[in-house]
Order: structure tokens, then sequence, then C-alpha cells
């Protein structure tokens, strides 16, 4: 669901735009008449077609995002015959398991179909043990031929599209199926998300809730905007395709790797309609290091270049001249790269050689050029509502640029070739191969800041602000460079299972009869992470019994590692013997609850300026984020919950039963002595399908009360785990 915030209205941003735009015109003009260095028109022209490009793509950015769309979903009419697709291609079985079971979920009745490039027989026994349909082909030329494949041998109205990095949500056809009521919608998209929050593009703050990754401000705001004008685009995944528009166009357009923007734009210019539905429905694995997401740029870039030749936006019959210009925006995106580069090199030209890209710099020039990237950032921050990072975008313009550059050549080259694919999962130990046009960068940059250091200390340099400004910029550039270096580097040991955090009470025994309450922490199909009271924890098997959703289900783990931490003993543990019906359980768990909670609970934007005023929290006291079990006891009845935050005067916490408001009982952490009296504050209910909980704000007295809650010791008794 979007976050709910207080965004400033789209007038703001609007005017924001249009004046910048203004002034930004302004300064490229008077850059053209009057600065340019006539002595060094090699470097000059670069520098202010550089600028030309950064202002035309922005002028394009703010056409898109000027009234993003904001769709609430009608009811969906039942009846309705429905294919879920799920195209695979080497992808690890853990993962396609994942998608197929979030499939199988989905509320509203359809069928469900595997298609591997490849004829895997793992795959194929997969989809025989979970019953859907699989189908394969061994030398399928990419994604859309599979899809074609499937589509020619299914016969459903309407075609769901799933990576099978991808797992939907049980509400996924019901919050879609209800837009095909036009005729004339060919496709619904989604929005977007990723579980693995500590991915190669990501960025996340737990304390204060809020997250980011690279594609946010794409499925946020770019695509509502692109909705606005008819023009969003399929990205892939994540949407339903009514089948009679794709046998209007002849199925996914197999001619270029980017299907998913091909058939888009030969939808829209045979007159069909789009609908963008800004809600996330499902959600994927980003690339966790920087070999996959390289590779995965690359594929991106090389298929928009491709699409311009093959329906190039600014001649192809039928588009509107919205739609062509949100295309162009589009595919021009991955000129960038050429941008940057200018911008890296010139402060160095300058520090090596005294040659600068205007004929004066002086502070008329620095005001007028402060003056207009000033305003071109804020007006850029207020378009983006909440979802422009402005510092972080500078960080992954340095990591990618030269990937960028390398996609474009398609534009020359035009055919197809073979297309790479790396799941996001694969192991990148060498993340330096694609480092080596950032060393380059900080290398060129740090010398240059050398020399032109020795050049104005001889007195060879005649400009002390061109000095400052050069030395300014080159050590910009130096800084993003080792950002770039140092980040991509930290992401080389990953797991290959990402492990999800969640907060649910269990029961844990070890193998020498102790037994007592814990936190799940985290958890995937293969491990899971245990806290548990600080004490020594000698035990080499533990069995774990949920206490929420399922009583019945236990795990087997063996220890792995332990970790103090300031809420208790973190255990590390490798699951074992996991039964089929076990591993499902925790496969649809891990995706539907436990990630899904974790994305809603981090859904603020993370700019300020962006999103305006988010309503702020006024407390009383400050509270930190813990996840401690704590038990209530009303008239004898017992009942477990996990804290989300606490402060000496209240907490936020989980329960599985709803709590009504203005209830008082009796509260205890799980290995207090003493109980304390809270009461009900305000409550709400998460409802996260199939699992439902409820939040519940506590105010709690400091005092202990009379009667203390006793508290949970260690008991010689065992959990019995399903084998």
């Amino acid at each position: 669901m979007e976050p709910k915030s207080a965004r400033p209205p789209d007038w703001v941003s609007q005017v924001a735009s249009l004046v910048t735009l203004a002034v930004a015109f302004y300064y490229l003009t008077w850059r053209l008449l009057f600065t340019f260095n006539k002595a060094a028109l090699w470097l000059a022209i670069p520098v202010w077609a550089a600028e030309l490009y950064g202002v035309i793509a922005g002028t394009l950015f703010f056409f898109m995002v000027w009234h993003p769309t904001r769709r609430q979903s009608p009811p969906v009419s039942p009846g309705l015959s429905v294919d879920i697709l799920i195209p695979t291609k080497d992808e690890p079985v853990w993962m396609v398991r994942r998608a197929i079971l979030g499939a199988l979920a989905m509320r509203y009745p359809h069928g469900t179909y595997v298609l591997d490039d490849g004829n895997r027989p793992e795959i194929a026994q997969l989809a025989r043990e979970l019953g859907c349909s699989f189908l394969a082909e061994e030398h399928v030329q990419g994604k859309a031929e599979n899809l074609n494949n499937a589509l020619w041998q299914s016969s459903a109205e309407f075609i769901a599209v799933f990576d099978a990095d991808h797992v939907p949500v049980p509400e996924f056809l019901e919050r879609t199926l209800s837009y095909f009521t036009d005729e004339r919608v060919a496709f619904v998209q989604t929005s977007q998300d990723f579980y693995n929050v500590d991915s190669y593009q990501h960025r996340f703050d737990v304390e204060s809730r809020r997250t980011w990754h690279d594609q946010t401000l794409f499925f946020r705001v770019i695509q509502p905007g692109k909705d606005y004008r008819n023009a969003a685009v399929f990205s892939g995944s994540c949407a339903v395709f009514r089948r009679r528009a794709l046998e209007d166009v002849g199925g996914f357009a197999p001619e270029t790797v980017a299907e998913d923007l091909h058939t888009s734009i030969r939808l829209h210019a045979r007159g069909w309609k789009s609908v963008y539905h800004n809600e996330i429905l499902a959600y994927g694995l980003a690339p966790v290091t920087a070999g996959p997401y390289h590779a995965q740029r690359l594929r991106w870039g090389r298929g928009a270049m491709q699409v311009f030749r093959y329906a190039n936006p600014l001649t192809l019959p039928g588009l509107t001249l919205a739609q062509r210009l949100n295309y162009l925006a589009t595919m021009g995106a991955y000129f960038d790269g050429f941008q940057k580069l200018v911008f890296y090199v010139t402060p160095a030209v300058y520090l090596f050689a005294g040659i600068l890209p205007v004929n004066t710099l002086d502070y008329a020039f620095v005001a007028r050029f402060g003056l207009t990237y000033g305003l071109l950032l804020i007006a850029y921050k207020l378009a983006c509502r909440g979802h422009g990072m402005a510092l972080l975008n500078e960080h992954y313009n340095m990591v990618r640029f030269y990937t960028y550059i390398k996609s474009t050549a398609a534009l020359v080259l035009g055919r197809r070739g073979p297309e790479e694919f790396r799941p996001p999962v694969a192991p990148d130990r060498r993340p330096w191969r694609v480092l080596v046009p950032v060393l380059l960068v900080f290398a060129i940059n740090d010398v240059g800041v050398y020399a032109g250091t020795v050049r104005f200390v001889l007195g060879q340099d005649p400009n002390p602000l061109g000095y400052v400004g050069s030395i300014f910029w080159a050590t910009w550039h130096v800084w993003l460079a080792i950002w770039a270096i140092w980040f991509a580097l930290k992401k080389v040991e990953r797991r290959t299972v990402y492990r999800v955090p969640v907060a649910v009470p269990v029961r844990y025994a070890s193998e020498e009869g102790d037994t007592g309450i814990g936190v799940l922490v985290d958890i995937h199909e293969e491990g899971a992470g245990l806290l548990v009271p600080h004490a020594p924890f000698e035990a080499h098997r533990v069995w774990v019994q949920f206490l929420w959703f399922d009583d019945r289900v236990g795990l087997d783990g063996e220890v792995v590692f332990q970790r103090e931490t300031p809420n208790g003993l973190h255990v590390g543990l490798k699951l074992r013997g996991l039964h089929p019906e076990t591993r499902d359980f925790l496969a649809t768990f891990v995706i539907l609850f436990a990630q899904r909670k974790f994305v809603e609970e981090m859904g603020r934007p993370m700019d300020p300026l962006g999103a305006a005023a988010w309503q702020r929290e006024r407390r009383r006291a400050p509270r930190r984020r813990w996840h401690l079990p704590v038990r209530i006891d009303m008239d004898g009845r017992e009942m477990w919950g996990v804290t989300q935050d606490v402060s000496d005067r209240g907490s936020l916490v989980l329960f599985p039963r709803p709590l009504p408001e203005g209830l008082t009982f009796r509260l205890a952490a799980w290995t207090s002595r003493v109980a304390h009296e809270a009461t009900v504050v305000h409550s709400e209910t998460i409802d996260l399908p199939p699992y439902t909980l409820y939040r519940a704000g506590l105010s709690i007295t400091p005092a202990p009360v009379s009667d203390p809650v006793r508290p949970v010791r260690p008991a010689r008794r065992r959990v019995r785990a399903r084998a």
C-alpha cells in the first residue's frame, strides 16, 4: 500500500519546475553567447552540451511527473479466466519455489504455468510437486519467446506475468483485474518492491523507518506520472495483460532484450490503454552485489537502445505527443553516462593544463551557476515527492556511468545478440571488473588535485577561483569514487539465500531439555536467528515452536554461532530435516508475512523535503526499536506479544488477537520478575493475507503493580518439532 504522507500538493512542485526551467534556459543561453572559451572549443562545447542534456532531461522529467495518478482499485467481477506465467532461466530452485507458492496462494481463481528456459528437470519436478503446469523449451531466444510459447498454449482471457524472483501477495488479482472493465485497457502494471533491503541498490534506516532503492523514484513517482499521460510501461513483472491486446500486436515483442518496453510501445501505438496501480502487490529480489547489478542495468540499457531502433518514439505512428515525450525520456536516460564522463574529467583538465571551458571564471559566473543548479536541486526534490535522494543518485551515477555508455553501443550495432542473464543472487567474487572505470576516475582526479596544487604553489596558475573550483569538483569526484569502490567491496560476501527480518515469539528447547521463550528475529528456508535471554547457551541443537499462527510448526536447528546483543543472546541456527509442508509454510511466511510487514513498516520516504511534513510523532519519551517478547495477564488468561519499540512510559506491541482501546492489564517482559500496569491507548489491525496481527500502543505505568507476573524460567520440557 502506498505510504500515507503529508506531501505537498502538485502545484508546489509544478510552480518550482516552471521557475527553475526558466532560469536554467536563461543560464544556458547566457553560457552559449557570452562564456565560451573559443581557444578551447574542444572542451567548451562538450561541457555546454552536457549541461544542455541535463536541462533537457530535467524538462522531460518534470513533464513525466507533472501530475502522478492516485488510483483506487474498484471491486473485481467474478468469473474472469486468468493464467499466471512464471518464466524462469537459471534461477535457483528455492527462488522459483517462493514464486510458485506465492502464485498458488492468490485468492482469485487462476491457473499457474512455470516456463523454464532450458527445460531443467529440477524445475519440472518442482512444478509437479506443487501442482502447477510446466512448459519448457530448450532453445528459446529470450524471455519474450518463452512467454509467447506459453501464451499460445494457454487460453485464459487475462495473463499475469511474474519473474521467478517475484512473489505476489494473495490479493494481487483482486486489485488489478477490476481495471479491465474498460475494454481498451491492455495491461495493468503494479508497483514493485524488494524484500532484500540490504541489497546493492538499497539504503534503509530502521530507527526512522525510512527506506530507499534506486528504483523507488521510478515505481513510486515516474510510473504514476506516466500513467496520467496513458504512457505507463510494462516493467517485466507484476503485470496483468488482456490476451486480445497481446494478440493484436503479435504477442510479447521478441526482437529486443527489453521485451517489456518494446511490448508497451507497440500496444500504445495501436491505441491500447495502460493502467498503473501504485500499490506494492509483489516482492522481488534485488541484485545483492555489483556484478548482477551492472549486468541488469547493461541489459536494460541495451534493450532501450534496441527499442529505439525498432520503434523510434519520435516517428512511430499511433503515439500521442505526450507518449512520445515519455518514451523519449525513458530511453534517453541511458545517455547519462556520457554527461557524467564529461563532468568527471573536466576539473582534471584544468588542474593538469590550466584550461577552462569558459573564457572568464568570476563571481558573476559562480552566482549564476549556483542559482541555476540550486534551483534545479530544490525543484527535483519537490517533484520526487520524498523519493529523490540527490546524494545517493550521484553515488549510483558514479557506479554505473560506464555501464550506461557501454549499453548505448546497441543503438549503433542494432543487433540483439545473446541475452546476458545473471540471477540477482549470482556469486560475485571479483567486483573489480566493474570497478575499473571508477578507479580511472579516481586516479585522474586524485592525481589532478596533486598536479594542480603543485602548479598553484609554484605560481603557474593565475586564476585562484579556477583552482579552488577545480579542486572542489575533483575532490568531490574522488570521494564519490572511493564511496563506490568501498560499497561494492562491502557487498561481496553475501548469503545466497536472503534471511528475512521477523519478530515473532517462539518457545525454544535445547538438547539438554531446557526450554524458554525467545524471539525469532530472522528466517529463511535454510536458517534462522533466535534471540534468547542473556545466559550461557552451550547446546548444539535447538528446537523451536511458533506461538503465533500455527503452533504445530516446529523447527529443528543446529547452532552455528552465538553473539551477545543489547537485547539478549542472538543464536544462529542452520535448519535441519524440514518436512516439505514446513518448508512451504516457511517460504510463504517469509515473504507474505515477515518481509511484507517489514517493508510496509519501513515505507517512509527517505527525503523529508520532497515529502514535506511527515506528521511528527509527538512522544513524551524517546523510544528504541527493540523486539522483546512480553506476556500479558488478564484475569488469569495469558497471551504473548512482541514489542516493536519501547520507552519507559510506553510501547508499541504486536499481538495475535485484538485488544480494545481502554483495556488495562498487567504486562511483564520475558524474564522480568516485575509486572507493570498497561493501558491500550490505540490499536490497529495489520492485515497481511493470509495472516492477521494486531498492533497496540500501550501506556505503561512506571511503578510496578503489587501482584507481579511470574517470570518465565527455563524448565525441563521438550518442544516437539515436525521432522
